[in-house]
């Protein structure tokens, strides 16, 4: 392709077959840009806006919806015979299981031998069994509307009873287990002119009689106090005292009780006798070693005196025999 000679001549050559030819050869040879042709609008008709083309998706997806719906419907609507036998066997079973509840539940709660006749009393040798069944309050019960805890709180608020057990086993054996409060002391009350027993935590227990306790301890009380069940003696410690004493002089099992000069009892030795005033029960074991170191020194020295206080442990003292005083008075 000659381009140098239209520069050249300085002249525009007409037109004519050739030039035409060449034009389309160059046009071919050189990348042109593709450009998509524009669409002829046909006559009468108008492009949809965006709010009419969401409308017709929406359509679109409610139809499909529909669709899908129904083919489900169809589905359930053919359920197969296994699954119809299935479903029947087990509403079948069901209603036998709930049958068999119903009267299960009608046996035990009519027939007799649930009802509960004679309650088992164990551990009960002070207080009454028969104000523990009637507190217990079970008798001629169904075993299945019983409810232990609650029968464990009645009998627990019985006077002289420490702890209670309730056990139930089918078809009507009920047994209540009882601890009860075990008497250490009788202790007798002068001005009241009567006598209670007392456990080891000083309460007052509501036993008559002889409890036939193994070990007793008898006090004899000057403070004017008086004795109702179920209350404590005060000091609270007082009992403990006593029966500390008793079991370390086992010779003596009687001790006195005033409010001023506390515990005290009786001291016997070569037809003597004279008055060991203890106090109250702080630095009990010392003083208690005291008193059988006191006692050797008098036995040795044959001293026979009107009384020995040990209340103070550091420095205790003794009476002297009313003939060897030089003064009047101990």
């Amino acid at each position: 392709i000659k381009l140098d000679d239209r520069r050249k001549s300085g002249r525009r050559k007409s037109k004519g077959p050739g030039r035409s030819k060449r034009g389309r050869t160059f046009e071919t040879a050189t990348t042109q840009p593709w450009v998509r042709p524009a669409r002829k609008k046909r006559a009468g008709r108008r492009t949809p806006s965006r709010s009419e083309r969401e409308a017709s998706v929406r359509a679109r997806r409610a139809e499909f919806q529909a669709k899908a719906d129904g083919a489900a419907a169809s589905r359930t609507r053919r359920t197969p015979a296994r699954a119809v036998v299935r479903r029947a066997g087990v509403r079948l079973w069901s209603g036998l299981i709930l049958v068999c509840l119903i009267g299960t539940i009608v046996y035990v709660s009519a027939h007799e031998k649930f009802f509960v006749s004679r309650p088992e009393v164990v551990g009960a040798h002070y207080v009454d069994q028969t104000s523990i069944l009637d507190v217990a309050d079970i008798d001629q019960l169904n075993i299945f509307w019983i409810e232990p805890e609650k029968v464990e709180e009645r009998v627990a608020q019985l006077q002289g009873v420490k702890t209670v057990r309730v056990r139930c086993r089918l078809p009507a054996s009920v047994a209540i287990e009882v601890t009860e409060r075990e008497p250490i002391a009788l202790w007798y009350v002068k001005s009241q002119g009567k006598e209670s027993w007392v456990d080891e935590e000083g309460t007052i227990l509501p036993y008559d009689g002889d409890p036939q306790a193994p070990s007793t301890v008898f006090v004899i009380d000057s403070s004017g106090r008086e004795l109702q069940a179920g209350a404590k003696i005060e000091p609270t410690d007082l009992v403990k005292s006593a029966q500390q004493l008793a079991d370390v002089i086992p010779e003596t099992n009687v001790f006195y009780y005033h409010p001023v000069r506390g515990l005290s009892f009786l001291q016997t030795s070569g037809g003597d006798e004279w008055h060991v005033y203890v106090g109250t029960s702080e630095d009990l074991p010392r003083k208690i070693r005291v008193v059988e170191a006191l006692t050797g020194y008098l036995a040795a020295n044959d001293v026979r005196p009107t009384y020995v206080d040990v209340r103070t442990a550091s420095h205790p003292l003794y009476g002297q025999p009313p003939g060897k005083t030089k003064k009047k008075g101990d």
